[in-house]
């Protein structure tokens, strides 16, 4: 995932959003459990202005972050938001 999510970030920092939310989807295709992918996907989805949906996939990257034990718990609940 490493490339390819590179790719995606690279495309996110140099303004091309459409494709770095493709290339995301693409990631979460392959790999629907891609923490970095799917937190970037929400990043496009904001940007791009669809703030509901960003902010259930932004949501979905919490919960799945701290599934992974990526993020304490303690730290997680005030991030949470509902759509």
């Amino acid at each position: 995932m490493t490339d390819i999510f590179q790719t995606a970030m690279n495309a996110f920092v140099n303004g091309r959003i459409k494709e770095a939310e493709r290339t995301c989807r693409a990631i979460l295709r392959r790999q629907p459990s891609a923490h970095p992918a799917l937190h970037l996907l929400a990043m496009t989805e904001k940007r791009r202005g669809k703030f509901k949906q960003a902010i259930r996939t932004f949501n979905k990257a919490l919960r799945l972050a701290r599934a992974a034990c990526l993020l304490p718990a303690a730290l997680i609940a005030p991030l949470c938001l509902r759509a």
